[in-house]
């Protein structure tokens, strides 16, 4: 098999991404677990719930662009007014777009392999340029769409809090180190998981630079929960302070966000 279980460490060869597809069809991509038996050649197959998922997923975004531009467009007087907001938005969608095409890509197909479990695909499907790509692309471009739409936010706080210093400033730091630090994390997703020089995309996978990347994935979800917990708590103390709520209506805001925050 390709690979142990996660409690018995990688075993690999890097000359396996040489072997002739009919090997390579018979060779399970993970090992099972106790007592179950690799199906390779009609594995159960959930991707077309992935897929829907990630469609109403998508038609939910397209409906906040939709709103966003008409209240652009339509509703504000006078000439389109972009704001800094506007940019990164636009930048997210597009982002979360190309993501949602990758993602059909690695759920369909002959290629494709999310939706599958690991020791019903063998690694002739894995080993397919079309899934390494797909499954590349959605690791590259993931932390810049979740970057952008964080840092969306934290404009969209400042613009909506512009008499407010503390909001301002907070927000304004924040926002930079949010830009940055999911920026980084996506260079160095496309350094380490897109093959270099000679590699191909089969042979890269037995490079330690994706187990190098794998290692980073506790420290930046520590990071990325302390950003959600600023983003939450900023507009809560933001209510807080407010004067012409009651104690009843700030508590019906603060559910509107911590509802977001979930």
């Amino acid at each position: 098999m390709f690979f142990k279980r996660a409690d018995s460490g990688p075993q690999t060869d890097a000359s396996l991404a040489d072997l002739p597809a009919s090997i390579l069809s018979k060779v399970e991509a993970l090992a099972p677990p106790a007592g179950i038996t690799p199906n390779l050649t009609n594995p159960e197959d959930i991707g077309s719930i992935l897929v829907a998922i990630t469609a109403v997923g998508l038609v939910v975004i397209s409906t906040c662009v939709f709103i966003r531009g008409w209240m652009i467009f339509k509703v504000a007087r006078g000439p389109p007014r972009f704001a800094w907001s506007d940019f990164t938005f636009t930048l997210a969608f597009l982002t979360i777009i190309v993501l949602f095409a990758a993602g059909i890509v690695s759920v369909t197909g002959y290629g494709g392999t999310i939706g599958i479990h690991q020791w019903d695909v063998a690694l002739s499907r894995l080993f397919m340029r079309q899934s390494l790509i797909s499954l590349s692309i959605i690791s590259a471009l993931y932390p810049l769409a979740l970057g952008l739409v964080k840092v969306t936010i934290f404009l969209t706080y400042i613009e909506l809090s512009a008499g407010v210093a503390w909001i301002r400033i907070s927000c304004t730091i924040y926002a930079l180190i949010t830009g940055a630090f999911y920026l980084s994390l996506c260079i160095a997703s496309f350094v380490l998981i897109f093959p270099h020089g000679n590699e191909t995309f089969a042979s890269h996978l037995f490079t330690d630079a994706p187990l190098r990347l794998q290692k980073t994935s506790f420290p930046t979800a520590a990071i990325g929960m302390t950003i959600d917990i600023f983003l939450f708590i900023v507009p809560l103390i933001a209510i807080s302070k407010l004067k012409g709520l009651n104690c009843r209506k700030k508590i019906g805001a603060a559910l509107i966000f911590a509802t977001g925050f979930l």
